[in-house]
């Protein structure tokens, strides 16, 4: 149904941790970047998350740039760790 333009009749979050469960990384970001539309501040974790898994180091800090700037999301240190910012991980566990 997805592929021939219908929707599927299921939720696009329970699609999109089906299918990280199932290590397919590139599905997972199509739904959870569909279910960013609707809340972006739930999904940043896991699109880090699913754009590192996948290589996509720019992808990750990008989305951790937006979520700095316009989410007020408060920033979590393993997410610097993650994108292997060490000072930055670093200079956010002293502030802590």
């Amino acid at each position: 149904m997805d592929r021939s333009g219908l929707p599927l009749p299921i939720d696009a979050r329970t699609l999109g941790g089906l299918a990280e469960k199932c290590h397919a990384y590139a599905k997972a970001l199509h739904y959870k970047e569909m279910e960013f539309t609707t809340a972006p501040t739930a999904c940043v974790e896991a699109l880090i998350s699913i754009n590192t898994q996948l290589q996509q180091t720019e992808a990750a800090q990008g989305i951790l740039s937006y979520a700095q700037k316009y989410l007020a999301v408060e920033l979590r240190e393993p997410w610097y760790e993650r994108l292997r910012r060490w000072e930055d991980a670093l200079e956010a566990y002293e502030l802590r």
